[in-house]
């Protein structure tokens, strides 16, 4: 069985859902190390000062490079410097370590270019309604219509996966336990949206001012779509048809009929 995104020129690869994230990715990769790297230039850069002797011989200058490196990641504690005395007995600074800290005009922002290469990444499996909120913008019906744009992405991707269930799998296992075909089941993807039990509601009451009725079949529907249990066995069919408020379809009518009736003649 071969399940594939995409049947493009017979390609039995077909074509990886997060490819398109892979340049965004590299991208936020790089922004972010370079953010780092100016975060820490913020902090100073460490700076010795050797005398020329040592600076022109590639052993001592080599250790005090390692020292300096060592200092630049945090892994150095302290640093031994030798005091220096001149023959007047004074002390000479023939060594110097500090820091060079820069002077902010080179500072750089890099929070709208990674904001924008997550989104990149998100938009690929249309799932970049998870970044509303995070700056501030957003409104419920876009989260709303981005969440329906998602479960159609993901509902396609499962059509795809039973697609090749229904016509190569199944088919052969009833083949090869010589079932007959009328009994051969068929894969459906579930629906992965829960309902919303608000917009229903509006909805049932909208439809019981025009009239609707409900059934047993209708009521097993509405339970299961609240997650509610469904209807027990021994009370399917009590009531006959009812409306949504309770009353038997029969009763409101007839008492409809009596209310019309009794305005029409009122002495009756």
């Amino acid at each position: 069985m071969l399940i594939r995104t995409t049947a493009n020129r017979g390609n039995p690869e077909g074509k990886l859902i997060l490819e398109p994230a892979v340049r965004p990715y590299t991208a936020l990769r790089m922004f972010e190390n370079a953010e780092a790297s100016v975060a820490v230039r913020a902090g100073g850069i460490v700076t010795l000062e050797i005398p020329v002797g040592d600076y022109n011989d590639k052993g001592t200058r080599a250790s005090w490079e390692q020292l300096a490196k060592e200092m630049a990641d945090d892994r150095a504690g302290f640093i031994l410097l030798p005091t220096i005395i001149d023959k007047e007995g004074k002390k000479v600074d023939a060594y110097k370590v500090g820091y060079t800290v820069a002077d902010g005009r080179r500072s750089g922002d890099f929070s709208p270019i990674i904001g924008r290469k997550k989104q990149e990444m998100a938009s690929v499996a249309l799932a970049d309604f998870i970044l509303l909120g995070h700056n501030n913008k957003g409104a419920l019906n876009l989260s709303t219509d981005k969440t329906n744009l998602l479960r159609e992405a993901v509902m396609s991707y499962l059509r795809g996966i039973a697609a090749p269930v229904n016509r190569v799998v199944i088919p052969r296992l009833w083949a090869v336990n010589g079932l007959p075909r009328d009994t051969m089941p068929k894969a459906v993807p579930g629906d992965l949206d829960k309902a919303n039990l608000q917009v229903l509601g509006a909805f049932l009451t909208a439809m019981t001012g025009a009239g609707m009725v409900m059934d047993d079949a209708l009521e097993d529907a509405l339970r299961a779509a609240a997650n509610l249990p469904l209807k027990p066995k021994e009370l399917e069919g009590q009531g006959g048809r009812r409306r949504l408020g309770g009353q038997p379809a029969r009763e409101g009518c007839r008492a409809r009929a009596e209310a019309e009736e009794a305005r029409r003649c009122p002495g009756r």
